[in-house]
């Protein structure tokens, strides 16, 4: 009887097994996932994931624009967090020795990527903290570090060496992914005025001060930049102010970057899906996905689809961040005539799908009565990422090819925000730019060969551009992106 039930009770575990482990968690297969447990930004404002789901969290003492970033241990319980200039403790005291780090104090002004925390690879007590200054104070503190021991004031933790220079000056942006060893960690920043990007290893034996140097993409000759990693490390996303935005490869092993590619510009961004098959740009008060598995300028330029838009110019939406539940959320603030309308951010509950099925939910998260601001905390992106994170489609008729016409047309820039340039074979060739809703916003017959549309005054957004032969003919050669 007894042997029986023991292969009664074999056979039920076969049948139930698979099932078991399809319900487990995406983000099981990556322990460092724990560690984005706790966000703190804003005006005091926080979210707590140790359930699984979001909780707002009105626990936190930081107050910043932009910057800061959260430390929380492989079992989700909270460490310590920075603005860049204090470093709070687990009981929401400043530490030992925690305050006057060099990043940009919100009195003075704002760094976009002012700091990010990064763990020592030999252990769970020492952690770097690493700076950058702002634009405001033209970066003159440059790229800096600091190190926190947890084994100090009885794990409450000491910055044991504050405010060491690596190079000055720099630019805002930051950004850190693990090293393909998937131990050792990078942390990449720009060097100011120059195509620079400088990457630092930090391995066993602490950081190397002397950084990979990789050229090649636009001169940063604004200090205003952002840097973010996809979330498996092999894609940089670059924001530069007042220029195109960029996409580089990484290599994990050697820390070169490679592969430019431009796409869009005057965004927040570029931010990544959580299956690193899209990426999200924030425009005042639209929100745009590109999708990005197909790694190339033009498609992915004209993948543009907007994913949301608020009409009464009193909306911004800002930086976004990947939680633990699987969800992008969207800092996004709400002016009203004397100060900002009650807290909340955006929620996209789907990201890694395409288009409107990413379903973004404006302001769906309410902060517990605390307000947002520009930012939300800075993480290693590798801890975020779910090495079993199933990957969204991408639709791949968006960008409309021409229908059986035989004269070769190039439409660029895509994205644009003043001049739309056209190439031909032929001239008189007559252009339409068509709304979403069908209407005839611009047209033009085309005096050259190359000729150009102004669409300076066209609301950002998605359109059709129409073309018709001298014969003729018309068909949609391809969708285009408004900015500005």
């Amino acid at each position: 009887m007894q042997q029986g039930y023991t292969e009664l009770l074999f056979k039920v575990i076969l049948i139930l097994l698979p099932s078991l482990v399809l319900s487990c968690p995406v983000h099981a297969q990556n322990p460092d996932i724990k560690r984005t447990t706790h966000w703190y930004f804003g005006n005091g404002a926080g979210i707590d994931f140790s359930s699984g789901e979001a909780v707002a969290d009105t626990l936190g003492k930081l107050h910043t624009v932009e910057s800061g970033s959260v430390m929380s241990d492989t079992a989700g319980n909270l460490l310590f967090y920075t603005d860049g200039d204090t470093v709070w403790n687990r009981n929401h005291q400043p530490m030992s020795n925690g305050t006057g780090l060099l990043s940009c104090g919100h009195w003075e002004g704002s760094s976009s990527q002012g700091a990010i925390i990064v763990p020592h690879p030999m252990g769970d007590s020492v952690y770097y903290i690493f700076t950058s200054d702002c634009l405001e104070n033209n970066g003159v503190s440059g790229f800096r570090y600091s190190i926190v021991n947890l084994n100090m004031n009885n794990g409450l933790g000491d910055v044991v060496q504050k405010n060491v220079l690596l190079f000055a000056p720099s630019t805002e942006g930051i950004a850190a992914t693990k090293h393909a060893n998937g131990k050792d960690f990078w942390i990449v920043t720009h060097e100011h005025n120059t195509d620079r990007f400088f990457a630092y290893l930090i391995s066993t034996n602490g950081i190397d001060t002397v950084p990979v140097i990789s050229s090649g993409g636009t001169i940063f000759s604004s200090y205003y930049t952002m840097l973010n990693f996809s979330f498996d490390g092999t894609t940089l996303g670059v924001f530069h102010y007042s220029t195109i935005n960029e996409l580089f490869k990484f290599n994990k092993s050697t820390g070169e970057l490679t592969d430019r590619i431009g796409f869009g510009y005057g965004a927040y961004g570029p931010w990544f899906s959580p299956d690193n098959s899209k990426i999200y740009l924030t425009v005042s008060s639209y929100v745009f996905q590109f999708c990005i598995s197909v790694y190339d300028s033009v498609a992915i330029a004209n993948s543009a689809v907007m994913v949301a838009y608020n009409p009464d110019n009193n909306t911004f939406a800002y930086i976004s961040q990947s939680g633990i539940d699987g969800r992008l959320y969207v800092s996004a603030k709400r002016y009203a005539v004397n100060g900002y309308i009650p807290g909340t951010v955006h929620v996209i509950q789907n990201p890694n799908n395409y288009g409107p099925s990413c379903n973004l939910e404006q302001y769906s998260f309410y902060l517990g009565g605390k307000e947002p601001d520009y930012g939300f905390p800075q993480f290693v992106s590798t801890f975020c990422y779910s090495a079993s994170a199933i990957q969204g489609s991408c639709d791949s008729t968006v960008g409309i090819p021409g229908n059986n016409f035989d004269d070769p047309i190039s439409v660029y820039p895509n994205p644009v925000n003043d001049k739309l340039f056209i190439q031909s074979a032929s001239s008189k060739l007559f252009v339409q730019v068509i709304d979403s809703y069908g209407n005839k916003i611009r047209e033009k017959v085309l005096a050259n060969s190359e000729d150009y549309i102004d669409v300076s005054d066209i609301a950002t957004g998605i359109y059709n551009i129409s073309f018709q032969s001298k014969d003729f003919r018309t068909f949609s050669k391809q969708k285009i992106l408004i900015i500005h």
